[in-house]
C-alpha cells in the first residue's frame, strides 16, 4: 500500500507540474505580446486552457489519493492506540 501511495503521490506531483509546464508554453506561443494573466486566459482558446486546468485538478485528486494511502493505516493506528491510552486513564480517574 505503502508504493502504491507513494506512485500516487509523485504522479499527482508530476501532473500537477506539467499543468504549470502547459500554462508557460501557451504563454510563450505568444511571444511576449501578452502581460497578464487575464489577457493570456482572453487570447487562449477555451479549451486549450481547459485541458491545463483538468490536468491541475486531476494531479491535485491523484497527489491526494497519494497522500491517503501513504497515512491510512498509521493515521488509523494512531487514532486507535490515543482512544486505548485515553480510555486507560479514564479507568484510572474513576470516569
Amino acid at each position: 500500500m505503502r508504493s502504491i501511495g507513494l506512485s500516487l503521490l509523485l504522479a499527482g506531483m508530476f501532473l500537477m507540474s506539467l499543468s504549470g509546464l502547459e500554462k508557460i508554453l501557451v504563454f510563450v506561443s505568444f511571444q511576449g505580446k501578452v502581460s497578464d494573466m487575464t489577457a493570456l486566459r482572453d487570447l487562449t482558446p477555451s479549451g486549450l486552457w481547459s485541458i491545463t486546468n483538468f490536468t491541475f485538478v486531476g494531479g491535485l485528486v491523484v497527489l491526494v489519493v497519494g497522500l491517503g494511502c501513504l497515512f491510512h493505516k498509521p493515521f488509523k493506528r494512531s487514532l486507535i492506540e490515543g482512544n486505548q491510552a485515553y480510555q486507560e486513564r479514564s479507568k484510572e480517574h474513576g470516569d
